[in-house]
């Protein structure tokens, strides 16, 4: 096991002063190398998921990574944690510093880690997500939303992650370039054996990324289905919540 989650909950108060209750007392498992879909209608509790496991909100309950509690490890685990297990936000711009190329952004996660690296390793990091090496000189706002998020899934890999928290990375991008990124994650996820917790609105492209698909309703994952090798292949049409 690689990641799980256990009796997560999170609740808030509104602007009423009424308490809701975002997560309730989820539980969720994702193993080494798999997919597991976290699909469900807007305001389920999918992204506050995410922010959950990516330490970015408190709440009750607790996260283990390989079968330890995060909440128990010390400064330097959780920091191991995080770059094993980053998050890749819904929308690409917003994700990135609009005065750095895209060299200085590839690097950045080597920087602050103090690791090292070289020129040829961020134009491999380009490499991996189909990107062309002139991309390294350019600037967010020379670029497409898919070709950004392209980019923030090649500086999640910097560090070489074991998983991907994937908070609804498609939905800035039209369905031709949905197509081509969740062919990227299948590719990425054969030749790096990477796991991800993918968190979608659209039923179909969840199946056409494969492995495991949760549903979430009312904070609470209602059921999870594994999906056939079958439902992979050419599925496009957008089955939504």
């Amino acid at each position: 096991m690689l990641l799980e989650g256990k009796g997560l909950f999170k609740s808030y108060l509104d602007p009423m002063k009424v308490r809701r209750i975002v997560l309730n007392t989820l539980n969720f498992s994702l193993d080494k190398s798999s997919t597991l879909s976290i699909v469900g209608k807007s305001g389920v509790g999918k992204s506050t998921l995410a922010k959950v496991i990516a330490q970015l909100t408190s709440y009750q309950g607790e996260i283990y990574f390989e079968k330890k509690a995060v909440s128990s490890m010390t400064r330097k685990e959780k920091k191991r944690y995080l770059q094993r297990i980053p998050l890749i936000f819904q929308d690409p711009i917003s994700s990135l510093n609009p005065q750095l190329n895209i060299q200085s952004i590839l690097e950045e996660p080597f920087r602050i880690q103090k690791a090292a690296f070289s020129p040829s390793t961020i134009k491999k990091l380009l490499e991996q997500v189909e990107l062309p090496s002139y991309f390294l000189q350019k600037r967010p706002g020379e670029c497409s939303g898919g070709e950004l998020q392209r980019v923030n899934i090649a500086r999640a890999l910097a560090l070489r992650p074991q998983a991907l928290v994937c908070d609804e990375i498609l939905a800035s991008l039209d369905a031709k370039n949905k197509e081509r990124m969740i062919q990227l994650l299948l590719q990425l996820q054969s030749t790096w054996q990477i796991s991800y917790l993918f968190i979608t609105h659209d039923i179909a492209w969840a199946k056409t990324l494969g492995g495991k698909m949760a549903t979430l309703k009312d904070g609470a994952i209602l059921k999870t289905d594994s999906v056939a090798p079958s439902a992979q292949k050419g599925l496009v049409s957008s089955l939504r919540f």
